[in-house]
């Protein structure tokens, strides 16, 4: 029985591993990628769509519906663009709670000591995060066979938000200045 249980642990070890890397090689696939995606809160109430860009060093997130705001993020520097009140605002990415979502699809070492599980054809991953005195969960949901990115759940102090990815686009070609982060409300 020792035997049976020991060889059950190393292929459910075999397969979490097998799982994880397919997961990374496909998060690293990502660049140059977009996806329309839906956003809501814990409470439902407050439904946003539009759409997310992945480049190779940056995050673009242009929502649509209901106000049209612009979020530009990079390593360290952001910028928000409300197209609907014309502001403009930028802030320090490590220092936001949109530092979560730039580790989740930009940092390849994020994956690291994660929870995986495999439900009806469906991988999720766990894993705990903190950011400013919070501890965050994040719970990243794929399809597998081929995998693919179909939601984002964060939970922080009984709240939580979810990000639901659908058109994912691949190989996308943007111009040069598509992730820029100049003002652009500054015509030079």
């Amino acid at each position: 029985l020792f035997f049976f249980f020991l060889i059950f642990l190393h292929c459910e070890n075999v397969f979490a591993d097998q799982v994880k890397k397919g997961v990374i090689k496909h998060i690293n696939s990502l660049n140059n990628f977009s996806a329309n995606f839906i956003q809501s809160n814990d409470s439902g109430v407050d439904i946003e769509e539009g759409i997310i860009f992945i480049g190779e060093k940056r995050i673009k997130v242009q929502y649509n519906t209901p106000s049209k705001v612009t979020i530009i993020l990079d390593k360290r520097r952001s910028m928000y663009f409300n197209r609907d009140l014309q502001e403009v605002e930028y802030f320090n990415t490590k220092k936001s709670e949109a530092s979560i979502f730039f580790e989740i699809l930009k940092n390849k070492n994020f994956l690291n000591n994660v929870e995986i599980t495999n439900e009806q054809n469906n991988v999720i991953i766990k894993k705990t995060y903190s950011f400013d005195e919070n501890v965050y969960l994040a719970e990243l949901f794929f399809e597998q066979s081929p995998y693919l990115l179909r939601k984002i759940k964060v939970s922080v102090n009984e709240t939580f938000y979810t990000i639901s990815f659908f058109n994912h686009s691949y190989n996308q070609d943007f111009r040069k200045k598509f992730f820029s982060l100049a003002n652009p409300l500054i015509i030079n």
